[in-house]
């Protein structure tokens, strides 16, 4: 941390030291937290002596005491090391923790990819794990000698040297060659250097031969062989993965540290067994910081891999695991080059009954690479990324590199940076930087990128709205209720070597929110857009490549902006359309997309996992849980008490967890009523599919939290595993809370013990009804069913042409008056769920980014609309922008007609082919107004309509005992075949119907049967 300066300043400031202080408690409460160490931290009320005196007297109390002084010391350094020495120490307190096995700890390697810290639960147990600590921290400092311990007598070694077998003992006369080494070494005055030569080279720890000492050196033989026959060939994933794991006993390796992960220790210890059992080894004790310095190989080349290019989290252990294929270059250094700082063979040495680890300074220091000189070294430039050409690598090389000092930074804060670099086209690999928490003010983050000599020049993306970078910065979700949600798309890349998929990451933004978002916070879903497999160019086309394609996208962990993610859900996310080419030739085919929905199941600042059943997270902002995507999919969906459901038609109810909503109000297991079977027809049609009933005080509540100014009549909203609409109970006398669930409206088998899924979220709710325009696909049944047919085209033509009379003349009135105007806009204008979404107008430059809100600031600035040319302009441009969606949709507006939710009549009043149909307000038009519809036919239909029966004639009614049933059409559950179901096998969970009263449409139709349904099993299959 820098140094501060003096301010002219009068009011005093507050030291940085307390940051610094703060960062050291943070490090012992996680360090306590764990691997329940028990550090101590002294009390800042005792006096020096006091403490001195304890520290002789008690020592555990002298041990944390060291502790603490330790970390605060690096923690106040320039450049901390903080950070480097609690993953050493991570490293090295999963080897020491070998010797804890248990019999529950007896798991194979198919346990956890992401392992836990080893936790004391002993007193011996916790001495150990703070010996470590130690000497991590001494050897972390270049200019402390380091701690010495007692000599050990023999141990068992878990791996065979690498490097083929040494004498215990090296001769005397070797100390009298010459070499390298012994050029470079000074000792001290007074002392012979063959002495001080010999002495030290006797101390360094030595190993006899293995029972197979040719095991390993055979393998690299293999590999090297098998690497100069074939620099450049590819090599599987799987090949990859056994000859890690044979070479050195760890699936997980990965990164300039040769880190090991718990499970795989464990794992190790046993597969030992398997094969010829290695001999003991002799360990005298390990020579000091000092001597190791002094003698060390000062010629030896050093790995390209030795720069900490990549955060050293748990998190990216596993990144790194799952895209070890990534660049063929860097994999064969990875793999064929001794890592830097690791001078003997990965081992282990338990520690003796009674005594201190002698091999903690030589072996887990060799886990952990706290030794290496590089990491005292300043950091220089990295080393460029390589350009992959084969397939699995360019797929890996879609995503970017992550840098090690994005390591401690605020997720909203990573995916900003990454994403502006991205757009720059800046490696962050490439880029030398130090984290600032001045940051967390985006303007200070824009400063510093933009003086930065890696973005110089450069043109910027756009920024994320204030409201979602705060949000972004204070749990994810604002205080309306918005979440943060973070989304990105690929594109196919047209080169022939480099990424086969060019990402576009989007700045973080405010949207509703889901169950799944509020349960685990919306920072761990990523909303990715990918072109479809169907609109994959070469060399993805062929159908093999492009399975091994979509296997990559749905079975890998992708690691992006520092965490993990994996893909759970897909669903189609329509097309767009190329850019048309100035050039000759057929215009391009629309690409069709694929929505990906990926999970974040680790990542840097993630804890320990929590049991699936702790609940959710009540402050999501200071939590984040290591959590596979089966586990979150398992809370969910309950899958084990739902096994014997389709599991494709499971899948599809992950839709639920991710549907939009508005979470109104929290029930209790007794305020939720069940109902056994459904409404059914004398043919055993359920009548009522779909649909269920809520009490009269609910749907006040729901008014109050949604603002609404009436009581909703029905809504469209999610309970759990129910899905579909709820209406007012018309019985309903008693002023209680309830809400009631049918078999048709439940999809999967749910205990309601967890609290969110017992909240009643709303996703939709009956609103005042506008005309409607007439959907192109009920032109061709219209005009079949059509009495006279010229009348029924006549009829079409007529509301056509004086629908855009009518709004021709609207908008020549409209541009006298500036007032008026501004009202013309309000109506013709779609920019006020935008308004309403980020509450606040969105601009673009100096003027708002839509048109229509260009206008609105126009004329409140005072511009006339009838002499400003540019209002003009924008107002000429939206209205042919209207006619030509007329021309090319054919939505053509019928003025008595409009849009509703269909409800079914549960007090069995309404007969068959009735409906009851009342509006909340006056509908008016210029033919009609009224507050509903009795006593008159009615067309009801719904899209899509492909069926000449699509569209069915029916009669409307108004009965007394219905009428709190409002805005929505209401049929009937008398006969054999629900009415909906006649409407393109419509239901009641929230299909919306087309109604229309136009005398001179509906006095020309008539009705035609609901044709017998095909039998397709000679064609179709049922998937289970």
């Amino acid at each position: 941390m820098a140094p501060q300066t003096k301010t002219a300043q009068s009011v005093p400031r507050t030291p940085k030291k307390s940051k610094q202080n703060e960062r050291v408690n943070e490090t012992i409460e996680k360090l306590n937290r764990d691997y329940n160490l028990a550090i101590e931290i002294p009390d800042v009320t005792l006096t020096p002596l006091k403490i001195s005196n304890r520290r002789k007297h008690d020592p555990a109390f002298a041990r944390s005491s060291k502790i603490v002084s330790d970390i605060t010391y690096h923690c106040r350094q320039p450049s901390p090391m903080i950070d480097k020495i609690l993953h050493s120490f991570h490293m090295e307190a999963r080897a020491a923790s070998q010797k804890w096995i248990r019999l529950t700890d007896c798991y194979d390697e198919s346990g956890p990819a992401t392992p836990q810290p080893p936790k004391a639960a002993s007193p011996g147990e916790v001495l150990d794990l703070q010996e470590v600590l130690l000497s991590v921290l001494e050897r972390a400092d270049p200019n402390e000698r380091p701690r010495t311990f007692a000599r050990a007598k023999s141990v068992p070694a878990v791996y065979p040297s690498i490097e083929g077998p040494k004498p215990k003992k090296r001769p005397q006369d070797d100390g009298k060659k010459d070499s390298p080494k012994r050029v470079k070494a000074s000792p001290p005055d007074g002392e012979d250097v063959d002495e001080v030569i010999a002495d030290a080279l006797d101390k360094v720890p030595s190993r006899s031969r293995s029972a197979k000492p040719k095991l390993l050196s055979a393998q690299f033989s293999t590999i090297n062989q098998a690497s100069q026959r074939h620099p450049t060939s590819f090599i599987p994933p799987r090949t990859l993965q056994s000859m890690r794991q044979s070479v050195y006993g760890n699936p997980s390796f990965a990164g300039p540290s040769f880190a090991t992960s718990a499970s795989t220790s464990h794992a190790s210890i046993f597969s030992v067994a398997k094969g010829p059992l290695p001999s003991t080894q002799d360990t005298v004790p390990a020579p000091s910081a000092e001597t190791k310095r002094r003698f060390a190989p000062s010629q030896e080349p050093k790995s390209s891999q030795s720069q900490d290019l990549f955060p050293a989290s748990s998190g990216h252990l596993d990144a790194l695991n799952v895209s070890f294929t990534e660049h063929e270059a860097e994999t064969s250094s990875r793999l064929y080059t001794h890592p830097p700082g690791l001078t003997q063979p990965l081992g282990y040495v338990p520690t003796p009954a009674g005594g201190s680890s002698p091999g903690l300074t030589t072996i887990y220091s060799e886990i952990s690479g706290i030794d290496d000189s590089a990491l005292y070294q300043p950091i220089s430039s990295p080393l460029k990324r390589s350009e992959p050409v084969l397939l699995l690598s360019r797929l890996d090389a879609t995503w970017p590199r992550f840098p090690a000092w994005l390591n401690r930074a605020p997720f909203a804060i990573a995916w900003e940076i990454t994403r502006i670099a991205l757009h720059c086209g800046v490696d962050l690999g490439e880029v030398v930087m130090k984290y600032d928490e001045a940051w967390i003010n985006y303007s200070n983050l824009w400063k510093t990128l933009l003086a930065h000599p890696s973005f110089a020049g450069k043109a910027f993306p756009e920024r994320p709205t204030n409201d979602a970078w705060t949000a972004g910065l204070s749990g994810f979700k604002s205080p309306r209720g918005q979440h943060v949600t973070f989304t990105a798309s690929l594109s196919q890349s047209k080169k022939k070597s480099g990424p086969m998929f060019s990402l576009t990451m989007n700045p973080i933004a405010l949207d509703q929110g889901c169950r799944l978002h509020r349960h685990f916070g919306s920072d761990r879903f990523l909303e990715l857009v990918i072109p479809s497999p169907n609109s994959w160019e070469k060399p993805i086309s062929s159908p093999e490549v492009s399975q091994e394609v979509v296997s990559w996208f749905t079975s890998r962990l992708h690691y992006l902006a520092g965490r993990l993610w994996r893909a759970f859900y897909a669903r189609d996310a329509g097309h767009k359309k190329p850019q048309t080419n100035v050039s000759l030739g057929p215009d391009p085919k629309p690409v069709f997309q694929e929505r990906l929905s990926l999970f974040a199941e680790n990542g840097n600042n993630f804890h320990a996992a929590l049991p699936i059943g702790a609940g959710s997270l009540d402050n999501p902002r200071e939590l984040r849980v290591k959590l596979e995507v089966r586990d979150m999919l398992d809370w969910l969906l309950q899958l084990d008490s739902n096994v014997s459901q389709p599991y494709l038609k499971l899948f599809a109810r992950i839709q639920l967890g991710l549907s939009k909503t508005t979470p109104v109000v929290v029930l209790d297991r007794t305020q939720i009523r069940h109902q056994d079977e459904d409404m059914l027809s004398p043919t055993g049609k359920v009548m009522n599919d779909g649909i269920g009933r809520m009490s009269r005080l609910l749907a006040r509540k729901i008014k109050d939290v949604l603002g609404l100014a009436d009581v909703p009549s029905a809504i469209q909203g999610r309970l759990g595993p129910a899905k579909g609409m709820w209406i007012i109970d018309v019985q309903d006398t008693v002023d209680d809370l309830w809400i009631e669930t049918w078999p048709s409206q439940r999809k999967w088998i749910c205990d309601f013990l967890d609290p969110e899924h017992r909240t009643l979220e709303v996703r939709a709710h009956a609103v005042e009804p506008r005309s409607a325009s007439l959907n192109v696909q009920f032109l061709p049944v219209l005009e079949d069913r059509a009495i006279d047919k010229r009348a029924m085209r006549q009829a079409i033509a007529d509301n056509l042409v004086d629908e855009l009379n009518r709004e021709l003349e609207g908008q020549k009135s409209a541009m006298k008056y500036p007032v008026q105007f501004r009202l013309w806009v309000n109506e013709n204008s779609l920019s006020r769920r935008q308004r309403l979404a980020n509450n606040r107008v969105p601009f673009l430059a100096g003027l708002p980014d839509s048109s229509e809100e260009t206008m609105n600031v126009l004329i409140d600035g005072g511009f006339e609309p009838s002499q400003q040319k540019y209002l003009q302009d924008i107002a000429w441009n939206l209205r042919r922008t209207k006619c030509e969606n007329l021309k090319k949709k054919m939505s053509i507006k019928i003025p008595n007609s409009a849009y509703f939710f269909m409800v079914v009549d549960f007090s069995g009043i309404l007969e068959e082919n009735e409906v009851h149909l009342c509006f909340s307000s006056k509908f008016q038009t210029e033919s009609f107004s009224d507050s509903m519809l009795h006593a008159c036919d009615v067309l009801v239909a719904r899209s899509p309509a492909h069926f000449v029966s699509d569209v069915q004639r029916v009669k409307a009614v108004f009965k007394p005992e219905l009428h709190a049933l409002k805005d929505v059409i209401v049929f009937s559950a008398k006969g054999n075949v629900p009415l909906a179901d006649k409407l393109s096998g419509g239901d009641y969970d929230g299909d919306k119907a087309w109604v229309c009263w136009e005398p001179s449409i509906v006095s020309n139709f008539k009705n035609h049967d609901v044709p017998p349904s095909p039998d397709l099993s000679k064609y179709l299959r049922k998937d289970k």
